[in-house]
């Protein structure tokens, strides 16, 4: 293995670059699975009772379904994920039912990687320079938590003097 590779591999993972792809890949993969769903039903019209009415659903779900993969692909190069698991989470577009649970696990493990946070979640990453602590707060009110408040000395603001406040 080349010295370039391995030192890609053990990089952190900016989670800048993941937000993007994760939301895609969730959006996608409810649309999928919902799709799927009504791929069921389109199944069912067709056989048991000869209708046709859902027949053009299925090449719009081919297309959503292509879509997800890319998304999937998308997201694990930005997560270093092997190829096999990438696979995996595609092959759970093929099943009813499974795509929602895949969605699920797979949100769970880029929360783990970050933390317990996801990268859509607003939150103060050590390794996020110069981004501001009010882009970055979990509440998305754009305030950020007092303990993380620091002026531009990297002081805590609790330990500087409150200016044009009186102590009366």
């Amino acid at each position: 293995m080349s010295d370039t590779a391995s030192t890609r591999d053990l990089a952190p993972i900016d989670p800048e670059r993941v937000r993007t792809p994760l939301r895609v890949f969730r959006v996608l993969a409810i649309v999928v699975a919902i799709g799927l769903l009504l791929v069921v039903v389109e199944v069912i019209m067709h056989y048991g009772y000869h209708n046709e009415s859902l027949y053009w659903w299925l090449p719009v779900h081919g297309y959503l379904y292509i879509a997800y993969c890319v998304a999937t692909f998308w997201l694990g190069t930005r997560m270093k994920w092997g190829l096999g698991r990438m696979a995996i989470i595609m092959l759970a577009g093929w099943v009813p039912f499974l795509s929602f649970y895949a969605e699920y696990r797979t949100t769970q493990l880029v929360r783990a990687e970050f933390g317990g946070h996801l990268p859509t979640d607003r939150v103060a990453y050590d390794d996020a320079p110069g981004q501001e602590i009010a882009d970055r707060d979990v509440t998305g009110q754009g305030a950020p938590a007092e303990h993380d408040v620091a002026d531009h000395d990297g002081a805590d603001v609790q330990d500087s003097p409150a200016v044009g406040l009186d102590k009366n």
